[in-house]
């Protein structure tokens, strides 16, 4: 019995070994179908790739050739409009067809608005170009010498709005020299100066660009931007007023001679006007928060007593002794660090917002709201800087303000010891400052200040209209540092009150007086 079960045992697992090897097998059967299908799938897949490859290069040739054909075709296009222009340029008949041409262009043009102007501007900034380039229709250059070639505008009055039975009123009886100041350009009496200026006062109104600023060439001669370089520029372009005066107001409008000479001078303007004025030959001069700061008058070492006398010179010796070391070593300092001022300029001063915020902190209150929106203020303040050699100028400008315009170290401390020699030997310096000039001039002097100004304090000016014989001192009511660009009808008010008050020879106290005005 025994032995029967066992068999019987056999059999079963017999059976179980047979079902299980089976079904392994089928299940290796199902899977090698699956690997099968995977395989034939997976084939199908490549083919099917293949074929779009082949579709996508055949459609890339056509792509490419249809983009040589059209390369080929501007090319040809091309050619034909250099070959075009080639010939315009050397066929005067065809230029002058062209002109033509673009005339009747101009007279159906429209004026561009301010977005088209600050966009073309932007277009500027990213590169520079030559002066000529940058400049306006109505710019023009004149050669100084000592300076070289000067940017200038010229506004005349309006004659149109003259009585023509009046002759005397269209008469030109004045001309204006207008000179800027640091920083700025011609556009700081051009954009709400010079034509009111001209039509209010009859006159031919001249504004320049100061020498390393605008348009005007910038020498390596470090004397070129001394303020008594740019005072050689203002009598040039007061000479240059009466020469075109004729000219620029037409034949119907003579120049009345000798005409009345005028230069107005603004911040650091006002040192070349005053210095002008010096030389003689100024009826008038306006002074817009001048940035001169007048000296204490010298006592007379004469009468003092002997005593006194005898620590006058030494003491003079050793102050010309450390002006002449603190020159040099300003100078040194200038010259090591110009590399890195010019590197400041292109990454700052070239920048937008840098004119809109520093000329919204210049003004008054009341107009710095209207400075941050009205792109056209600063746009014509940093559009100079698109002008070759905009930086270095500028550069320039700091340097021969730190040596006094003398080219180099060596040249600064051979002037130091100069001046230190005429001490000891008890000699003036020879140096006349702005201020002596100015009432050495004779000419009668018109400050005016905006009582806001945080550039250079009321104070100054009030000063120095005391230290001057013939001054009177405007100070214009919510006004900051530039009155004339500011508060433009204010100051041109006062300009005309001052003035109409010489040509009377009267000294009375109408000059500025109106709403927003304080006259001393």
């Amino acid at each position: 019995a025994a032995a029967a079960d066992a068999a019987s045992a056999v059999a079963v697992a017999e059976g179980a070994a047979t079902n299980a090897a089976k079904d392994a097998v089928e299940h290796a059967r199902i899977l090698a179908m699956d690997d099968q299908h995977m395989i034939e799938l997976t084939a199908r897949r490549v083919a099917e790739v293949e074929v779009a490859e082949r579709a996508t290069r055949d459609e890339s040739r056509e792509a490419d050739a249809a983009i040589r054909a059209s390369l080929d075709a501007l090319s040809e296009k091309l050619s034909e409009k250099l070959d075009a222009l080639s010939a315009l340029s050397t066929t005067p008949a065809a230029a002058a067809e062209e002109e033509k041409k673009i005339d009747a262009l101009e007279d159906t043009a429209t004026i561009p608005s301010h977005d088209e102007i600050a966009a073309k501007i932007d277009a500027l900034e990213k590169r520079v170009v030559a002066a000529e380039d940058a400049a306006d229709e109505d710019s023009a250059f004149a050669a100084v010498d000592g300076v070289g070639i000067v940017h200038y505008k010229l506004r005349a009055p309006n004659n149109d709005a003259k009585d023509e039975n009046d002759a005397s009123s269209r008469d030109v009886a004045t001309v204006v020299s207008c000179v800027h100041g640091f920083g700025a350009n011609a556009y700081s009496f051009e954009r709400a100066t010079a034509a009111p200026l001209a039509d209010a006062l009859n006159a031919v109104v001249v504004a320049h660009d100061s020498p390393g600023f605008g348009l005007t060439e910038r020498p390596r001669d470090l004397r070129a931007y001394t303020p008594r370089a740019n005072a050689k520029v203002c009598r040039a372009m007061l000479r240059l007023a009466e020469a075109k005066a004729e000219d620029a107001t037409g034949s119907r409008t003579p120049l009345r001679t000798p005409p009345r000479r005028v230069a107005v001078g603004h911040s650091m303007g006002a040192l070349a006007v005053a210095l002008a004025a010096g030389e003689g030959g100024i009826d008038d001069v306006v002074l817009v928060a001048p940035a001169i700061v007048p000296k204490r008058r010298r006592k007379n070492t004469e009468r003092q007593p002997a005593r006194k006398r005898l620590w006058t010179r030494p003491l003079g010796v050793l102050i010309a002794l450390a002006s002449a070391v603190a020159r040099v070593v300003v100078a040194a300092l200038a010259r090591a660090l110009s590399p890195f001022l010019v590197l400041f300029l292109r990454k700052i001063v070239r920048n937008a917002a840098f004119w809109r915020e520093g000329l919204a902190s210049a003004v008054g209150s009341p107009m710095r709201r209207v400075m941050r929106d009205d792109r056209s203020w600063t746009d014509g303040y940093r559009r100079p800087s698109v002008v070759t050699g905009w930086d270095r100028g500028m550069a320039r400008v700091v340097l021969s303000a730190a040596t006094g315009g003398l080219d180099g170290v060596a040249a600064t401390a051979r002037d130091g010891a100069r001046r230190v020699a005429r001490a000891v030997s008890g000699e003036e310096s020879g140096e006349e400052d702005a201020a002596e000039a100015l009432a050495r001039s004779g000419a009668r002097v018109l400050i005016v200040h905006g009582d806001e100004d945080v550039i250079v304090p009321r104070s100054n000016s009030e000063k120095l209209a005391a230290a001057l014989p013939r001054a009177e001192l405007v100070v214009v009511r919510g006004c900051g540092h530039m009155p004339h660009e500011e508060c433009p009808d204010v100051f041109l008010d006062a300009v005309r009150a001052f003035l109409r008050k010489g040509e009377r020879g009267g000294d009375g106290d109408d000059a500025g007086a109106g709403a927003g005005v304080e006259k001393t």
